[in-house]
């Protein structure tokens, strides 16, 4: 109702303060805790354009949904996991990527303990062409990492203190020199490593 603000003032104050503040300030919408990195409106549009149903559903809860085989022994694939905290209130789950082509192939969520979890990342890792599997080693991340140490998964990401970036082939030489490199199994997420995360998937 304020005639001041027309198409060309809202254009303006979009860019100067961004969409997100501009619902904020101007859409009466409360944007608190729930504030993401990417904004909302693309994830929405991402859903529209991208999200399909699987393949197929595996697993022993059927909560393994498959989008693409594996391609054997063509390609490389990630694993990337998230392990429950262990109180029955969250899931674990993990995606796998390919990697040659920037596309999520598959993914689980469930409640299962460690035990379980690590064998279905094993198998996973293993049906992917031995895929790299990255664990957060946080909490009960770390019962899963010993799992899948003690069972000899060979391609198991180990972080060094330097950590820059990820590259498969450092990857191979961290786990090797792991007491000399003071590198240790899975991925720290923390104030350091938080901002090269988000500025990784930003720029992809």
């Amino acid at each position: 109702v304020d005639p001041r603000r027309d198409a060309k003032w809202a254009e303006n104050e979009l860019k100067a303060i961004g969409p997100i503040r501009f619902r904020q300030e101007y859409g009466a919408e409360f944007i608190g805790s729930g504030n993401t990195v990417i904004d909302e409106d693309l994830i929405q549009h991402y859903i529209k354009l991208y999200k399909q149903e699987p393949k197929y559903k595996s697993g022993i809860d059927n909560n393994l949904w498959v989008w693409e085989d594996p391609i054997y022994g063509r390609g490389k694939y990630m694993v990337v996991g998230d392990v429950a905290r262990g109180d029955g209130n969250d899931s674990s789950a993990f995606h796998v990527i390919d990697l040659d082509r920037c596309v999520q192939v598959a993914e689980y969520e469930g409640k299962v303990d460690t035990d379980l979890f690590s064998h279905m990342l094993i198998t996973t890792g293993t049906n992917y062409n031995d895929a790299l599997i990255v664990i957060e080693n946080a909490q009960q991340g770390y019962a899963v990492l010993q799992n899948l140490i003690k069972r000899q998964y060979k391609n198991l990401f180990y972080m060094t203190e330097d950590i820059k970036y990820i590259d498969e082939e450092d990857n191979i030489r961290n786990k090797m020199n792991a007491d000399e490199k003071k590198s240790v199994p899975g991925f720290t997420t923390s104030i350091r490593t938080r901002p090269l995360i988000i500025s990784k998937l930003e720029e992809f």
